[in-house]
């Protein structure tokens, strides 16, 4: 009877899981370690403004922030992917400027809606392509060809516009800045879409492991047959593409296009949300959901200060401190130990 008994305790014993990792190693991998500073600073914040205003968790309020940072998202991500290649893309905010002024003018001269939207995804694709063509062909460090292009795009944005707005008007962008599906903005849902289609790429293809290698290692990727200037025009050209989908958002949140600095510094913004998301400045690192954490953060704490009837001017402060920190974490590898130790924890 006692050997029954212990043989049961056996069997039973054998059923659990004696290596599982700890309930905060599981967590850690789930939300990835460069993201967990995101989740705390993010809860911290909530927390913070909800003293201050109870309408931070409203639903309407919520909702509010995601249409909010619907542009900045889709820039953010796109970067977010350049920045894993090694790269980095300052002019996309201009792009987007661009793409928004030519739309304009084109819907403006009778051209078609479904054109103009084709149209506007060509101008980004096409400032893109001009960007990863001069890196690759000039071997120009993309930082300087980019800065480059952030004012020679703008320029041009100014020149066609005269400085104007021009005004837009359709059913198609009315219904893209003001209707819903399912209770939600168009715009939350083609951040949510654009978001998910790049992370399944740049996570689960091998043209996403090779950018990832890319930016890595670039010797060792070489050696490996990869075709480094073919990706870094693709990924240039994706990050113009973004700029296009964003000047739709654009035309469609204001109902105009114009050559403004807001659009450009709003590209300089997608920058920081990026580097907030665990994006490393010497590449090969970051993940899309932080790039949209990264968003989330900056939306709520605009949001935060406008509840609190605080000066929107202090949050130009506070992202750069957190640009700093961020920076500054990484530099000081703290991201790249707490990924050891969920490594390890997978492990074991």
């Amino acid at each position: 009877m006692t050997g029954e008994v212990s043989s049961s305790a056996e069997e039973v014993g054998d059923t659990t899981t004696p290596h599982e990792p700890p309930l905060s190693a599981r967590i850690l991998r789930r939300i990835g370690p460069a993201n967990v500073g995101l989740v705390v600073a993010l809860v911290v914040l909530c927390a913070a403004i909800r003293t201050q205003s109870d309408k931070i968790f409203l639903l309407g309020n919520i909702i509010n922030i995601g249409v909010a940072v619907a542009i900045l998202g889709v820039l953010a991500v796109a970067q977010m992917v350049v920045v894993i290649s090694g790269g980095l893309d300052i002019s996309i905010g201009s792009t987007t400027s661009l793409t928004t002024v030519v739309v304009a003018m084109a819907l403006h001269h009778g051209v078609p809606t479904g054109l103009g939207v084709l149209i506007a995804l060509g101008v980004g694709l096409a400032a893109g392509a001009v960007n990863g063509l001069i890196v690759i062909a000039m071997r120009i460090n993309a930082i300087i060809v980019t800065l480059a292009t952030f004012s020679g795009f703008a320029g041009i944005a100014y020149v066609l516009s005269k400085g104007l707005q021009i005004a837009v008007n359709g059913k198609f962008f009315l219904d893209l800045g003001t209707n819903k599906l399912a209770g939600i903005p168009y715009p939350v849902w083609v951040l949510a879409v654009f978001a998910l289609l790049t992370h399944l790429f740049i996570r689960y293809t091998v043209a996403g492991r090779h950018i990832f290698a890319m930016g890595s290692n670039e010797a060792a990727a070489r050696n490996t047959g990869i075709s480094l200037a073919r990706y870094r025009l693709g990924v240039y050209a994706y990050a113009g593409l973004a700029g296009g989908v964003a000047g739709l958002l654009s035309i469609a949140s204001n109902g105009l296009g114009e050559a403004t600095t807001a659009g450009a510094d709003q590209g300089l913004t997608a920058i920081t949300a990026a580097l907030l998301g665990g994006a490393a400045l010497t590449g090969g690192r970051g993940s899309i959901p932080g790039a949209v954490l990264g968003v989330i953060l900056l939306g709520v704490l605009d949001n935060g200060l406008v509840l609190m009837n605080a000066n929107p001017f202090y949050s130009q402060i506070v992202v750069g401190c957190l640009l700093i920190v961020a920076v500054g974490l990484q530099q000081s590898g703290v991201f790249d130990r707490m990924t050891s130790r969920a490594r390890k924890a997978r492990v074991s």
